[in-house]
C-alpha cells in the first residue's frame, strides 16, 4: 500500500491524517553536539564552575544562584575549548535577575573580547560565535548590581558546536 492509497482520518469533513501501514522506514538521525559546558544544568551542584569578585555561588531550585557578596560586580565562569573556524551556539537561561546580567566570552574570566551582551530580566539568551583560533575561552556570567545580597538565577547553560 502506498501512502496515497491509505485511508484518511477525518476531523469533521476535513481529512487531517492518512494512515500508512507499509514497511518500516528508518532515516538516520544526527546526534546533537555535546554541551562543552560542564554541569550547565546544575544537577551536580556548582561543580565545574568558578566564581570571582566576591560572588557567592549556590544552587537554588535546581538553578545556579549567583549572589553579590562584595562591592564589586561578581561573576561565575567556565573555561571551554574551541576550534578555529567552528561555529558554536551559546545559550543561557536567565530565570531571575534583581540586577542586570552580562554574558561574556573572552580570553580570561569576565573578559569580553568576543561577546559582551546584557540579559535583563527573565529570558533565554542565545547567540552564535565563530572561534577565531583554537584555544580555551571563558564563558562568564557577570552579575551587575549596586546592592550586596542581590542575586541572579541561571540554568541550562550550553555551548554546542553547530
Amino acid at each position: 500500500m502506498n501512502l496515497s492509497d491509505a485511508p484518511a482520518v477525518y476531523f469533521g469533513t476535513q481529512a487531517v491524517l492518512k494512515v500508512y501501514s507499509g514497511p518500516t522506514q528508518v532515516w538516520p538521525v544526527e546526534e546533537a553536539s555535546p554541551n562543552l559546558i560542564v554541569n550547565g544544568d546544575f544537577s551536580e551542584n556548582t561543580n565545574g564552575w568558578s566564581v570571582g569578585n566576591g560572588g557567592v555561588l549556590s544552587v537554588s531550585g535546581g538553578a545556579m544562584k549567583l549572589t553579590k557578596g562584595s562591592s564589586s560586580n561578581c561573576f561565575t565562569y567556565q573555561s571551554v575549548p574551541v576550534v578555529a573556524g567552528k561555529t558554536y551556539d551559546i545559550a543561557v537561561e536567565v530565570l531571575e535577575s534583581i540586577g542586570n546580567t552580562g554574558i561574556r566570552l573572552g580570553t580570561g574570566p569576565a573578559q569580553l573580547q568576543y561577546l559582551n551582551s546584557g540579559a535583563y530580566g527573565p529570558r533565554l539568551f542565545t547567540t552564535q560565535f565563530t572561534a577565531p583560533s583554537t584555544s580555551n575561552l571563558f564563558l562568564s556570567i557577570v552579575y551587575i548590581s549596586s546592592t550586596i545580597g542581590d542575586y541572579g538565577l541561571y540554568d541550562n547553560i550550553s555551548i554546542t558546536e553547530v
